[in-house]
């Protein structure tokens, strides 16, 4: 999966794969430092196919299934701010 924010590209894999019961948590996180959004998230898919989604808000995380035209919000996840 690659993700563009700021001009910058930036990219991490995802393996599958694990063992006899038990299981590796399969949400990839991206820091974006200030940013405020996403410019493009593109993810090339085992069966070739490749999403691309672009104009993001930063601060959230997302569900992007193969083929789905749309990623979903994932709920309870925004920035929270810390008290000073």
């Amino acid at each position: 999966m690659a993700v563009v924010v700021d001009g910058r590209r930036r990219i991490v894999p995802r393996l599958g794969g694990g063992s006899f019961l038990s299981a590796s948590d399969g949400r990839l996180h991206f820091g974006l430092g200030a940013a405020t959004r996403v410019e493009s998230v593109e993810v090339r898919w085992p069966s070739g196919r490749v999403d691309r989604h672009d104009d993001l808000a930063a601060d959230r995380a997302y569900r992007i299934r193969e083929g789905d035209p749309l990623p979903q919000p994932l709920p309870g996840w925004t920035r929270r701010t810390a008290a000073r």
